[in-house]
């Protein structure tokens, strides 16, 4: 699922690609993150990428 496709009840989603893609990128370096967790974070922050990309 990508950021910018999310659609809420109340709205477009309020969260940018840019600011998912950065705590995506906090959570890839986090120490106590499991490696499952990190793979997910890898493959969006990988879809985030290609949705910021013009």
């Amino acid at each position: 699922m990508r950021a910018e496709g999310l659609d809420l009840p109340c709205g477009p989603n309020p969260v940018r690609p840019a600011d998912y893609a950065a705590v995506l990128e906090q959570l890839l370096h986090h120490p106590l993150a499991s490696e499952e967790c990190k793979a997910f974070a890898q493959d969006s922050l990988d879809d985030a990428r290609q949705a910021i990309r013009p």
